[in-house]
């Protein structure tokens, strides 16, 4: 008796990425285009994706990145056949994904070449700058203009108010060289929809639209992190997510010691939450050194809305000590309206320099009462603080030392509730 036995094996295919050519015109020395790849399962090897102009005489190629983007080629010969495609290699060879065949040839008209977004969080010297480039040598327009107006757009549950059409309020530059830059100096937000009209102004008050282009912002991640406690044995990152992303994205902090990674934990993103500002999430490092440096990084990996393709992004690094070692004695007394709490410390490495209180009520996040003390000198730690019984039925009164300038170091030295 023979036994056979089969064994299948699944092969995942990538998806193909696709590609599109639009907006292509065509001068007698130029050539614009704009293109869009999308390749979802990251099919095309890194740094081979390129759009490229050839015939049988001349050849010119540039990088192109995921998504959409804009571009030209000039000083182009007049009356002659071109090939423009994109190409890329997915592993086996070049491979052209889209292509067009054009005869450059003069004619008026115009492109807009190329937009910018330059941002300045310092100077707040936000500005666009936008190429254009306009041809009249048959006096076909009387004169040219580059028109733009604004819009936002928003994400996730607000998605629905960005689809009311609301009119656009135009406002025109006029153009009176071949080739210009238009800059707008204008407030930019990373959600800002920049909508662009070139306009060519015939006799008889004929206006032609002869490009246009609606302009978003290249997505960028946008995650924040930063400290919210360090102690002598540990220390707390708070972290906000971008919602944007939402379930396509994971994150991971890793903690460093030199150049010695010590841990690195995920970071758990609750299903339920939409805004991108609102969720503070808690991650702890404990089990340190006192004293002691400690580097500490936060990756995330995303599937990019705009390309598809998963991307990672890092943090710059958080570089952060730990407190040195310190002892203290607390004493806690009452009587009828307060709280007494007098405090000790032998501080050698002076971490605190406030001793405080903080009284939460239920479900209320932050203080609703407070007060600090201060230590004379690093030398003679003693505080005194009296606290007021608070009226409620129920709160929670926190005690503890805080560093003056760095408000993340503290330690909670005693916490009580009625």
């Amino acid at each position: 008796m023979t036994v056979a036995t089969v064994v299948v094996v699944s092969i995942a295919v990538p998806r193909s990425p696709s590609a599109t050519l639009t907006g292509v015109n065509v001068f007698a020395d130029r050539i614009t285009y704009q293109t869009q790849v999308i390749d979802p399962d990251g099919a095309i090897n890194n740094d081979t994706l390129k759009v490229r102009l050839s015939n049988q005489l001349e050849q010119y190629e540039r990088s192109l990145p995921f998504g959409t983007s804009l571009g030209t080629f000039d000083g182009l010969m007049a009356n002659t056949q071109y090939l423009l495609e994109i190409v890329a290699n997915k592993g086996f060879g070049e491979e052209r994904l889209a292509s067009q065949r054009l005869k450059t040839y003069p004619k008026d008209g115009g492109a807009i070449l190329d937009v910018r977004r330059i941002y300045d969080d310092i100077s707040f010297d936000h500005r666009l700058e936008i190429d254009v480039a306009v041809y009249n040598d048959n006096q076909t327009y009387l004169s040219f203009a580059l028109e733009y107006a604004f819009s936002y757009e928003y994400y996730q549950e607000y998605e629905s108010e960005s689809s009311s059409e609301e009119p656009l309020d135009y406002v025109s530059e006029p153009i009176t060289e071949s080739f210009s830059t238009i800059v707008i100096s204008q407030y930019l937000s990373y959600e800002t929809i920049v909508h662009l009209r070139l306009i060519g102004n015939r006799e008889g008050q004929q206006i032609d639209i002869i490009a246009e282009l609606i302009n978003h912002q290249t997505f960028e991640l946008q995650i924040y992190v930063g400290i919210e406690q360090v102690t002598t044995r540990s220390i707390e990152l708070y972290f906000y997510p971008d919602s944007r992303v939402a379930d396509n994205a994971t994150y991971v902090v890793s903690i460093w010691r030199g150049n010695q990674k010590i841990d690195e934990k995920p970071i758990q993103i609750p299903a339920h939450s939409q805004e991108q500002y609102e969720m503070d999430i808690g991650v702890i490092f404990s089990s340190l050194r006192p004293l002691t440096e400690y580097t500490l990084f936060v990756r995330a990996s995303f599937t990019n809305p705009d390309t598809l393709r998963k991307d990672t992004y890092t943090t710059e690094p958080l570089v952060i000590v730990t407190s040195g070692n310190y002892e203290y004695d607390l004493d806690v007394s009452e009587n009828d309206t307060n709280y007494i709490a007098v405090v000790t410390l032998i501080d050698p490495h002076h971490n605190f320099q406030q001793f405080f209180y903080e009284v939460y009520q239920p479900d209320i996040p932050y203080p609703t009462g407070s007060g600090s003390s201060g230590f004379f000198s690093p030398e003679n730690k003693t505080a005194t603080l009296t606290i007021p019984k608070p009226p409620l039925a129920e709160y929670r009164i926190v005690i503890g030392v805080r560093n003056n300038t760095n408000y993340y170091r503290y330690d909670v030295l005693y916490t009580m509730a009625p």
